[in-house]
């Protein structure tokens, strides 16, 4: 059985919440885990940009693992830009360290009254205020972060001023380069008043069967190197 937090901003509010089992059963986890849990919320005819919409972040089952790609986070909103719902994935190591503060999906509602930006580790999730962070881009509010938190032992999702002023396609970005970029996500979080999330974990990620895990990763990791668009494509034209 996993978890996942869910925030109200409207309310300040935050609650650990439990997956059953059956949902990983049914829609894995990253993208299909996120879309369940934004269609189990939404109202279909709100406003993108209205505090009701929903942003849901998921990881996979293998996040935090050394398993190829495992490592990307998946977004789920209803897009500004389309107006119908909206999906993106990005890599680095955010979803990572969220995975290992014990999460599985955040899901966030409502609009802060205020700039805030949340911050979640293994023991807490709180909702801070951000208003010196605001009208700051994103390597500017990042590098203030970590002037809060250690470096090493924290990562940053943030969006910019194209975000806070709800520019439809503006994206959200975590590690300073690395870009939920598709469908707008960032003009949702700047409607939302929610200018940065901050996570932290050093949870260890369980495996159930140890020698599946490594049988399936070393076929795996054997077709992405034989692939033509890994092995000579990507290299040579990039993503």
């Amino acid at each position: 059985m996993g978890k996942y937090l869910f925030v109200d901003l409207s309310q300040n509010l935050i609650q650990k919440r439990k997956l059953p089992a059956q949902i990983f059963i049914d829609y894995v986890g990253g993208r299909g885990l996120a879309t369940r849990l934004f269609c189990d919320i939404i109202n279909p005819k709100v406003d993108p940009l209205a505090p009701e919409n929903v942003i849901v972040i998921a990881t996979s089952p293998l996040t935090g693992t050394s398993a190829p790609t495992a490592g990307r986070g998946h977004m789920v909103f209803k897009s500004p830009l389309t107006g119908a719902i909206g999906t993106s994935n990005s890599g680095g190591e955010w979803a990572v360290y969220f995975k290992r503060a014990g999460y599985d999906a955040l899901v966030i509602t409502g609009r802060a009254p205020h700039p805030v930006y949340l911050y979640i580790n293994e023991e807490k999730a709180e909702i801070y205020d951000a208003s010196h962070l605001w009208s700051k881009d994103v390597h500017q509010t990042t590098d203030m972060l970590f002037r809060e938190y250690e470096p090493r032992t924290h990562r940053v999702l943030a969006i910019g001023i194209g975000g806070e002023k709800l520019v439809r396609f503006a994206a959200i970005i975590n590690e300073k380069n690395r870009d939920y970029g598709r469908c707008g996500p960032g003009a949702v979080m700047g409607s939302k008043n929610l200018k940065a999330i901050v996570v932290s974990g050093n949870k260890s990620v369980s495996i159930k069967d140890e020698k599946k895990y490594r049988s399936g990763f070393q076929q795996g990791h054997h077709r992405l190197k034989a692939a033509p668009a890994t092995k000579r494509i990507l290299r040579e034209l990039g993503t």
